[in-house]
């Protein structure tokens, strides 16, 4: 029984109509509560059941928890970075938790890529605010639980400046960027995230440094999204971003390309 005395779905409704924020809280209660609330079945049924919040991501500069005399970061250095979350709904705010792995030197890397899939917000890659290494990290935060996670690293060298965008409800998509040499790239990779693994996709027509990803809703033709990659610029044209970009079928692995935009 998950509530003694009530028949499972009337104790099921009754746990998917507790706000998220005690969730962490409610599985310390038992086994099967801590199964339950972390099983993608279980945030499914609070979407249908109009009980999950809309909330907007920010990564913006946060003030440090030190005393006033050591808040001012030393010339040169950049403050701390965190997130921050705004529901539309009640026209409030939260902090989320820093990155433990980073410790005092800031709450997210530096110029990382940032998606949400389901009940899981992912932060990929980005310059460890240290000492402004790029980075092939993945950092999952999961709201049911409240905590931080590692996912599998990016493959290969580290991207710096790539677009990034979560498509359909279990990929997310890295694709342009530069190396460490600071050469501009045109591979793809996708991130699978419940087998928490890469795969390689196909490369872009051309490099795309400081691109912008974005994801393409094709469900009212009843086709499944596209990942598309907009602008950026090649290694021998460093600034003039291009007009133009491209859009990946996941389904087919083919790239197609607008231009003039």
């Amino acid at each position: 029984e998950l509530i003694p005395g009530l028949p499972f779905d009337v104790a099921l409704h009754c746990l998917v109509r507790v706000p998220h924020t005690s969730h962490p809280q409610m599985q310390r209660v038992c086994r099967e509560w801590e199964s339950l609330i972390a099983s993608p079945d279980f945030y499914a049924l609070r979407k249908k059941c109009a009980t999950t919040r809309s909330a907007i991501v920010v990564a913006q500069a946060h003030k440090s928890p030190k005393s006033p005399e050591e808040q001012q970061p030393p010339k040169g250095a950049l403050p701390p970075f965190g997130l921050s979350l705004y529901y539309p709904s009640s026209r409030s705010w939260e902090r989320i938790p820093p990155i433990p792995e980073l410790g005092d030197h800031g709450g997210i890397p530096l110029f990382s890529g940032i998606a949400a899939v389901e009940s899981k917000l992912f932060i990929v890659g980005g310059w460890n605010p240290s000492s402004f290494q790029a980075m092939r990290s993945v950092f999952v935060f999961d709201f049911s639980r409240g905590a931080w996670s590692r996912g599998s690293d990016m493959p290969g060298a580290a991207r710096s400046f790539f677009a990034c965008c979560a498509v359909g409800d279990d990929s997310i998509f890295v694709a342009g960027g530069h190396d460490e040499s600071k050469n501009a790239l045109r591979s793809c990779d996708r991130y699978l995230v419940r087998e928490d693994r890469w795969e390689p996709m196909p490369d872009m027509t051309q490099e795309r440094d400081e691109s912008r990803g974005i994801a393409i809703d094709r469900s009212s033709q009843r086709l499944g999204p596209k990942f598309g990659v907009v602008s950026g610029y090649g290694s021998d044209s460093q600034g003039e971003f291009s007009r133009s970009a491209e859009f990946l079928d996941p389904a087919t692995g083919k790239w197609s390309r607008a231009e003039d935009l």
